[in-house]
């Protein structure tokens, strides 16, 4: 199963990809940066009257609109060409933007669900062992949400490739696109974490240096004193790091429905790419 996606080169070719494709997603990625900073710089200097919890709420449903377009377009590329992000305006929504949303609400919200049987699953784990003494109660909770973290990032890592057939124009069921993703299944998780680390390694490092540099200089970043300068910065890096997570995980899903729709059976394919025909 793992020689049919093998985990670091697969991971490698990913990450080359995305920096051979870096001026598509200067095109593509500038409108959505723009859009989703004005909303942070909203929220900075003006005085809401609403909870930070409704805030976070509202600002998430936007950004699954502002994040379609582009996503859309990574999607399809990876998929389809080059060509097709040449074609695609710099930011457009339209009949594919809205099945990806409805396909990642759909996705949301069966991921969350299975969130209900693990997490039984971890109290029950704790509830038995902590009838012997409150400390092997605590190790068995922590014992046994290991495997169920990692059983939810499968289903997660999985169903999400439902966004890549929503992108090409092709409707899969969550039952479906569960059932084409079993020959890949652990591989995807293992690349989508190794994805997750050196993005997040990474960005971890700017962020370091960074914010390092302006407490260094005096410039406060929490309390009442924090700046609104330095919250655009915080807010700057975050979204990112938000922007390359969702670019490296999306091309993933998007190799994979390459896998599954053209039967490639050589890997890494991307680099270079062979042009296919969008199924649209």
């Amino acid at each position: 199963m793992l020689a049919a996606l093998p985990v670091w080169p697969t991971t490698k070719a990913i990450l080359a990809y995305c920096w051979a494709e870096r001026r598509v997603l200067a095109k593509h990625g500038v409108a959505p940066l723009v859009l989703l900073m004005g909303i942070d710089t909203y929220g900075a200097f003006s005085d809401l009257e609403i909870k930070e919890e409704v805030w976070q709420a509202i600002t998430s449903l936007l950004a699954l609109f502002i994040y379609a377009p582009l996503l859309v377009t990574w999607y399809r590329t990876v998929a389809f060409g080059e060509q097709e992000a040449n074609r695609r305006a710099a930011f457009s929504f339209g009949q594919l933007e809205g099945a990806v949303i409805m396909v990642n609400i759909l996705v949301t919200i069966v991921i969350l669900l299975a969130l209900l049987p693990l997490g039984a699953f971890v109290l029950l784990g704790g509830a038995i062992f902590g009838s012997m003494s409150e400390l092997a109660g605590q190790i068995a909770s922590v014992v046994f949400a290991i495997p169920a973290a990692f059983a939810w990032f499968v289903i997660f890592t999985r169903l999400s490739v439902a966004l890549a057939f929503a992108a090409a124009g092709r409707h899969a069921t969550i039952r479906e696109t569960w059932r084409v993703t079993a020959p890949f299944g652990l591989a995807m998780t293992f690349v989508h974490v190794c994805l997750g680390l050196i993005v997040g390694g990474g960005w971890g490092v700017v962020a370091i240096v960074v914010l390092g540099g302006m407490t260094l200089a005096g410039i406060p970043l929490d309390g009442d004193d924090v700046s609104p300068a330095a919250q655009m910065v915080v807010a700057l890096l975050s979204t990112l790091f938000e922007m390359t997570y969702f670019i490296v995980t999306t091309t993933l899903f998007g190799v994979v429905y390459r896998r599954l729709s053209t039967q490639e059976t050589t890997w890494p394919s991307l680099l270079p790419k062979e042009a296919l025909s969008p199924s649209l």
